[in-house]
């Protein structure tokens, strides 16, 4: 326990410091985000602004005119160039006052405050403004237009004389140019193009720390359904070492017999139960039963039909196993839900008079494996009643066989038969029979194998789909006379029918 509680406290650490870098990423990238978001996309509208009014200004000095309308057109070219980027431009005289403009340019003058100063060391940036095309980005610069010369068209009335006459120009006195600020509006998408790469890193970045913060908490939520099911592993992993120890040792059992067990689970625990166990100085038990479904509900049935096995008494005679088999079945009938039943065949081989008396209740029938006359005989032990636990009020039948020193029992459950291969043909009772012939004067645990390794050669890889439960006994008393199989049967049958 304390080194769970341990491992809690450096996972609580682990998941603290996890948070606070995700935090941390978070705040870091949203803050580089504005950053870029604000001052760098407008430092850039500001120097694209600054490259499109020195080429419109230039154009309007190439064109040697202040004439209105001709500024204009030099605009709507201008305008149709940067269709894209621009929504657009007007020229405002020194009070901010509309000239000319190309575009929806609002009509409004600028206050005289917010126009550029010359010969000032500030800057006004980029302001983003409404507009009916979007947001805008608006950037006034101003600039001084050509000297033009008195008489021109377009020229101010009382222009100063007496100064050197313009190029191209005869008798014409040069006039200084008007003091002029142009205003553009910049679409941000066209600005913000350049810093593609950057967003689309800071995205990555936001989602990152996004993505790392909400596993954080969802593995916070879960973590403690995540100890749960680690203390119910653990749990299922000790009762699947408390099912194999129930499991019979064949070094404490009669040395009348020779058996071999194996019960393969489907799952951590399974509902297949076996047993072979003395029950006084000679008889020796043999119980195998399959309980209804997988998992820990079959194997809380299968421990509780096993516990009760163990503690009636039913080898002493026929009457004490049917009432027996009786009180488990109404026992599994009360305390049992109605999907919960089992099938169990139980037995008991006496070596003094080479019997073995036995209820199949609905359980698939073992195979008693005998040579009469130096053939091969198959003898199922199917006689009982049906399944315990699922009719409150049945009557069972007690089954008596004769086995000689030599002969073979093989008892199973329908996991070992029903199994099926990639094809989906099962495996079936033929292929389990035709195991045991070759290896009839084998141990019984080097028949397990044969019968168990045909069974792997058959399924291949494919998943345990239903408890596997096997038993094999190979009976090698010697009784206190020889019999014949046959005449004992006959004459068994006929006390029985007196």
């Amino acid at each position: 326990m304390a080194g769970e509680r341990k491992k809690f406290v450096v996972f609580k650490l682990l998941m603290a410091a996890g948070s606070a870098l995700g935090i941390i990423l978070l705040v870091q990238t949203v803050t580089t985000y504005r950053y870029v978001a604000g001052a760098m996309m407008t430092q850039e509208a500001e120097r694209d602004a600054q490259r499109k009014v020195n080429a419109l200004v230039g154009a309007v000095r190439s064109a040697q005119t202040q004439y209105l309308p001709a500024v204009q057109t030099i605009l709507e070219q201008f305008l149709e160039d940067w269709r894209e980027q621009v929504v657009w431009i007007r020229i405002l005289d020194n009070q901010g006052r509309p000239q000319v403009s190309a575009g929806p340019a609002p009509a409004e003058p600028v206050p005289a405050g917010q126009l550029e100063r010359r010969f000032s060391d500030s800057t006004i940036l980029p302001d983003l403004q409404p507009s009916p095309a979007g947001p805008v980005l608006v950037s006034l610069r101003s600039f001084l237009t050509v000297p033009f010369a008195s008489g021109q068209r377009g020229a101010p009335r009382g222009a100063p004389r007496g100064a050197p006459p313009q190029r191209g120009s005869r008798g014409a006195t040069p006039v200084a140019g008007p003091s002029w600020s142009v205003e553009i509006a910049l679409l941000p998408e066209a600005v913000s193009g350049s810093f593609a790469s950057l967003r689309r890193n800071l995205f990555v970045g936001v989602s990152a720390s996004l993505a790392l913060m909400a596993a954080l908490i969802l593995i916070g939520l879960r973590f403690p359904y995540y100890i749960r099911g680690r203390q119910i592993e653990r749990e299922l992993d000790l009762a699947r070492r408390v099912q194999a120890d129930l499991l019979p040792s064949p070094d404490t059992i009669s040395p009348y017999v020779d058996f071999s067990t194996e019960c393969i689970s489907a799952w951590q625990v399974g509902g297949d139960f076996c047993d072979v166990f003395q029950v006084s100085e000679q008889r020796t038990a043999l119980v195998l039963g399959d309980v209804s479904g997988k998992g820990m509900s079959a194997a809380l049935l299968m421990a509780l039909v096993h516990g009760a096995i163990h503690s009636v008494s039913w080898t002493r005679s026929t009457e004490d196993h049917l009432n027996a088999t009786r009180q488990l079945n109404s026992l599994l009938c009360k305390k049992t839900a109605s999907e919960l039943f089992t099938s169990l065949f139980w037995g008991c081989f006496d070596p003094e008079r080479s019997t073995i008396q036995y209820i199949n209740a609905g359980h698939l029938p073992p195979f008693l494996l005998r040579r009469v006359n130096n053939e091969l005989q198959v003898q199922r032990l199917e006689t009982g009643g049906p399944l315990v636990g699922l009719l409150p009020s049945v009557a069972y039948e007690q089954g008596e066989q004769y086995v000689s020193p030599g002969d073979v029992l093989v008892a199973f459950s329908d996991g070992v038969v029903d199994a099926r291969n990639s094809a989906g043909e099962e495996f079936g009772e033929g292929r389990l029979i035709t195991a045991i012939p070759e290896l009839r004067e084998s141990s019984a645990a080097e028949i397990r194998e044969a019968i168990l390794g045909r069974l792997k050669d058959f399924t291949g890889n494919a998943a345990v789909e239903d408890d596997q439960t096997l038993i094999v006994v190979r009976f090698k008393h010697a009784g206190s006379s020889s019999v014949d199989p046959v005449s004992w049967s006959a004459a068994n049958s006929a006390n029985c029918a007196n």
